[in-house]
Order: C-alpha cells, then structure tokens, then sequence
C-alpha cells in the first residue's frame, strides 16, 4: 500500500479543516472535516485530530528510524559492545517531560499541534 507522500499540513476555511498533501508537486486532499458546533467533537478536539492525521507520514519514517536503531542497540548489548551504546548515545537528542527521558521528535511536536 503507498500512500500520499508527506508533508500533510493542516488549511483551515473557516467551518472546514482540510489536510493535504503534494503529489507531483500539486496539492492533494487527504481528509476533512466540517465543524458543527451542535455536533461533537468540539473545535479543539477537530484541530488535535487534523493535527494527528496531517503527521501521519513523519510519524511512520520516524517509527522505522526508531526500530532500526532500536534493533542495533539491542544486538550491540546482548553482544556486550556497550562502546556502540555510548555512540548510540551521543546521536540520541533527548528531551525531559515530567523528569522522564523522551528523543526529540518533530513528528511528535507536530501531532500534538506544538509546530
């Protein structure tokens, strides 16, 4: 299955979110939405949802970056090359949330709206 390659932004119109890609250098719809204020969900939610989706091609490459490199740490350890760990490291950009250790993701600043 291919799908629409990414960037897919976000373009509001006023009672419309609208998320779209480029194919061959040409806009593309990929979603939309109407908003109803009668009719859930509200606003907010429709933007955090369009957010979401429009991140959807810089979440899945950067899922595979993540289980390559995941794959690669773990060989490394369970052949005790813990040098290769320390490199693994140094590449990692790491960011704290509440005291707990998260990579820098864009991916993820844009799925949550952050970007």
């Amino acid at each position: 299955m291919k799908h629409t390659p990414g960037p897919w932004s976000v373009n509001d119109s006023g009672d419309t979110l609208f998320i779209e890609g480029l194919r061959n250098g040409e806009g593309v719809g990929i979603a939309f939405d109407l908003y109803d204020e009668d009719i859930e969900p509200t606003l907010e939610e429709l933007y955090a949802n369009a957010h979401l989706i429009a991140s959807a091609p810089e979440l899945l490459e950067e899922h595979k970056h993540w289980a390559i490199i995941l794959g690669h740490i773990l060989v490394e350890a369970l052949q005790g090359n813990y040098k290769a760990l320390e490199v693994y490291a140094k590449h990692m950009k790491i960011e704290y949330r509440d005291g707990e250790p998260w990579a820098k993701s864009e991916a993820i600043a844009k799925a949550e709206g952050r970007i």
